[in-house]
């Protein structure tokens, strides 16, 4: 997939490198909605913390079926598949401080170096 926003000068055409979009294709099948599942690698499930103020948030997005663990102080831990840890880091991180990624072990450390990288940039 690809951003419009991001075509940098003229486009044309080149009939010699077009090709025929085959029978019955259908790109919104072909292709997830979800930016977290848009990768290369295999799908995993990443565990994720979340607190009381953003727990019916992610209850919507992701349904019932994939939390958890529902703790006493309303925080929720939800299953959220992912193939692109960008779009999952960058999902996470939307959330703020209220968002803890806790498992697996690899997703957890490939996003605290992030973070880690992230802040010493700044």
């Amino acid at each position: 997939t690809f951003r419009v926003d991001r075509v940098e000068g003229d486009v044309t055409v080149d009939d010699d490198t077009t090709f025929e979009r085959p029978e019955g294709f259908d790109a919104q099948a072909a292709f997830p909605s979800d930016p977290k599942l848009l990768g290369e690698g295999e799908s995993v499930e990443a565990s994720v913390l979340v607190d009381e103020l953003h727990a019916p948030t992610v209850r919507r997005e992701f349904g019932e079926d994939a939390v958890r663990e529902e703790r006493a102080d309303g925080s929720v831990v939800v299953a959220v598949p992912t193939s692109n840890l960008d779009a999952f880091r960058s999902w996470v991180v939307g959330f703020g401080a209220h968002a803890e990624v806790l498992a697996p072990p690899e997703v957890r450390a490939d996003f605290v170096a992030w973070l880690r990288t992230t802040a010493g940039a700044a």
